[in-house]
């Protein structure tokens, strides 16, 4: 639980709090400020950084540090698969707080956004200097979890293909998964967390569940769903973005 909240006065000075151990950088709130939250930081760092910024540069749509959910639904440039998978979110309220980084830090199993940002290969910038891939970030996220991701970049065009399945709109996702190529895809499967599939010797539903099982992906019941459901559901999902994205 937060106990205290810090105010930063420029950058340095907050890499240099969240550096100190038991502190989480103050994004949009949307899970912060949520009962049950998964953060468990004694402390909270707040930057007065400016409203997060959208810019383009060699084939890339950079979303700054701060960049809401609904921000990036309304510029321009914004690609349509990344609309999508931005409008799974049904509340305008929660996409006007709701943040790209935020929602790649947290990496929930219910995630919105994290399926999409992996298959269109996002690159994560890191303390306005360092840039590593989405999937590195997330392969090594102990070891960064203290840096702050100050831009999230993806490609302004992309073949990439997504769904996401909730009871309703407002529910949370049992299941978000989005592919790019027939070779990979990935799933944010609910009790489960997030998972890579790889597609190379493909050809049917079962083979799907073949490559799951191989990826050593277990599924879990739970109030969203039986183990059983969640492996059939997976397995669909997952061919018909198979096929999609092959086309």
């Amino acid at each position: 639980m937060i106990g205290k909240i810090l105010f930063a006065g420029d950058r340095a000075e907050a890499l240099a709090l969240l550096s100190k151990g038991d502190a989480v950088l103050y994004g949009g709130g949307t899970e912060l400020n949520r009962l049950g939250s998964l953060i468990k930081a004694e402390n909270a760092v707040v930057l007065a950084e400016p409203e997060g910024g959208i810019s383009t540069r060699q084939g890339r749509i950079r979303y700054a540090l701060g960049t809401t959910f609904q921000a990036a639904i309304d510029h321009p440039k914004t690609p349509a698969y990344m609309r999508e998978a931005l409008a799974f979110m049904g509340s305008l309220q929660k996409r006007e707080a709701a943040t790209i980084a935020g929602n790649l830090y947290l990496h929930r199993d219910d995630s919105y956004l994290v399926p999409t940002l992996l298959a269109a290969g996002a690159v994560v910038e890191l303390d306005w200097k360092d840039e590593i891939s989405a999937e590195e970030y997330l392969a090594s996220f102990d070891s960064l979890r203290q840096r702050i991701i100050s831009c999230v970049s993806v490609p302004l065009k992309a073949p990439v293909v997504s769904k996401r399945i909730a009871m309703t709109k407002e529910s949370l996702a049992v299941l978000t998964a989005a592919a790019a190529n027939p070779d990979f895809a990935w799933a944010a499967v609910k009790g489960t967390g997030i998972v890579k599939v790889g597609f190379s010797d493909v050809k049917c539903e079962n083979c799907v569940a073949r490559a799951l099982n191989q990826a050593g992906v277990r599924f879990v019941s739970d109030i969203y769903g039986s183990d059983e459901y969640k492996a059939y559901l997976t397995k669909t999902v997952l061919f018909d973005l198979h096929k999609e994205a092959g086309r």
